[in-house]
């Protein structure tokens, strides 16, 4: 039955601290264990201190959020920006066609070279 017992607890604590990871919040979990365990002494003689840099440490990973929404939704934004100006360049083409006489092929596409743009690969 112990070992039934340890074997949950350990399984508990891995899921703890594989949620901690994902959300980025193993470095104050890790305090609040020491904290709690290791420096529990200083902890209650220095209650608001240990209150504050906790908090900090939260603020961190709540900033750290923030950079990484922001940059994502940066990188959407650009990637908007790209295909829009691929599909500007596509049409300045057809027109340029259209001036120098080319006829459509039975599709009623036009075949061009686009060999000279640069796409970026960057897949999020």
């Amino acid at each position: 039955m112990p070992v039934i017992l340890l074997s949950i607890a350990m399984l508990i604590i891995s899921i703890i601290f594989k949620l901690a990871a994902v959300f980025r919040l193993t470095i104050p979990l890790l305090y609040v264990i020491a904290m709690n365990t290791f420096w529990h002494s200083w902890y209650q003689a220095h209650q608001s201190l240990g209150d504050i840099i906790f908090f900090v440490l939260l603020g961190l990973v709540v900033l750290s959020w923030i950079i990484s929404l922001v940059r994502k939704i940066q990188s959407i934004f650009q990637k908007r920006q790209e295909e829009k100006d691929l599909e500007s360049i596509v049409r300045y083409r057809i027109r340029e066609q259209q001036r120098n006489g080319v006829q459509p092929d039975e599709y009623g596409g036009y075949a061009m070279d686009l060999s000279d743009i640069e796409l970026s690969d960057d897949e999020d």
